[in-house]
């Protein structure tokens, strides 16, 4: 069974792609109920993000807040740290 909204139609939605007239015809059948739609909406808005990839972001992090930190317990930042307080 072909379904009234294609998987492209939903891709330039969520991309900004696509003409008023589209998003009204799209947002009408939304409102209607399809859960197909819903559901695959939700995954292109919300794409599943392995865990290893937060890991890696928040190793980052850690290791800029670390070198951060060091700078200003440096010598050369001690003047320019006094004289905000």
């Amino acid at each position: 069974m072909e379904h009234a909204i294609s998987e492209k139609s939903l891709e330039r939605f969520v991309t900004g792609k696509t003409s008023p007239a589209e998003n009204r015809l799209l947002v009408a059948h939304l409102l209607k109920g399809c859960g197909h739609c819903s559901h695959r909406l939700t995954s292109l808005v919300s794409p599943e993000v392995p865990s290893w990839a937060y890991d890696r972001l928040f190793a980052r992090m850690e290791m800029s807040v670390g070198d951060t930190w060091s700078a200003l317990r440096g010598e050369e930042l001690q003047p320019v740290l006094a004289s905000v307080r």
